[in-house]
């Protein structure tokens, strides 16, 4: 997998402020000075640079997108009234832009608060790769790597339940957001002879669980970044698993909601998940041996609600 990242300067946040209001002079009226790193300190030379890097688009992949684009000056620096930031080619990321005015005062930065100042936000809005990545789709396991998986499964007996790790899905679900393996179906193919097989992938950080054919898939929780479903967020259409009961987000602005740990039993040779969530109801997710699919032993005819906003 290789991911095109942008990443923003310190000086491209932290600058345009300066540049605009004139805060590297002068506090603005009611304000306390600003706080500068002792080991980062403001020059007008530097004010200059940000800016410039603020509206330069050689950062994204193809050119055409900058820290600019999202901050817009004449939207008070955020991309209101969208609800999501979009990227190059239309990608949509996960949420929109904070506005950047003042942001050097702030103590916690994003809308989850995940980094304490500037120097640590500076890296990250551009690494979702929903947004920078010309292709759609990075995740693709490849020839080499399916060339070394047949290999590997030739020496198996088919009765032997075999187990996948994998970060990418191996399945179809949601390009825009790389909920997608592009070589899926040769992937699935491989693993067709087998009478027990368990995918376990992650990216998606929420519960989700499929089967196709033989093939249990089943998601990694994720203890930091909640995402939602594409359909709840992106507002684009997605290929879900219809088996997925989707989960009911007890607060999709607290900054943990969505996400815990995971409990795995492979004893059989088919998976029972059990999810233990923050502040949330716990999920367990088992192979149903009636049904021959992995199914919510507690909501999977009686469906919770989904979130159905962000």
């Amino acid at each position: 997998m290789k991911l095109k990242l942008f990443g923003v300067s310190l000086l491209a946040v932290t600058t345009l402020a300066t540049a605009t209001f004139g805060i590297a002079q002068a506090e603005p009226l009611g304000l306390p000075p600003v706080p500068i790193p002792a080991d980062n300190p403001q020059t007008p030379e530097k004010i200059k640079l940000g800016d410039k890097l603020f509206h330069d688009q050689r950062f994204s992949s193809t050119g055409e997108v900058s820290c600019a684009t999202c901050h817009e000056r004449e939207k008070a620096f955020t991309d209101t009234p969208l609800s999501v930031s979009v990227g190059i080619n239309n990608l949509t990321g996960i949420r929109n832009a904070p506005t950047v005015i003042n942001s050097a005062y702030l103590h916690s930065q994003f809308w989850d608060g995940r980094e304490p100042d500037l120097e640590g936000q500076s890296g990250q809005p551009f690494i979702n790769a929903g947004l920078d990545d010309h292709r759609g789709s990075p995740f693709m396991v490849g020839e080499k790597q399916r060339a070394w998986l047949k290999k590997d499964l030739a020496e198996i007996d088919i009765n032997t339940p075999v187990i996948v790790f994998s970060h990418s899905p191996l399945q179809k679900i949601y390009r825009g957001w790389n909920f997608w393996t592009e070589d899926a179906e040769q992937i699935q193919a491989l693993l067709k002879p087998f009478k027990k097989v368990n995918v376990f992938y992650g990216h998606v950080h929420q519960i989700q669980y499929n089967q196709i054919g033989n093939i249990s898939f089943h998601s990694a929780m994720a203890t930091a970044w909640p995402w939602p479903y594409p359909e709840s967020n992106a507002k684009d259409p997605s290929h879900l698993p219809k088996l997925t009961v989707q989960m009911n987000r007890a607060d999709p602005f607290f900054e943990r909601d969505a996400t815990g740990w995971q409990y795995i039993d492979i004893h059989s040779g088919n998976a029972a998940m059990t999810f233990s969530l923050t502040d949330n109801s716990t999920r367990t997710v088992a192979f149903n041996t009636k049904t021959n699919r992995p199914e919510d032993t507690r909501y999977q005819n009686n469906r919770i609600p989904p979130q159905d906003h962000y």
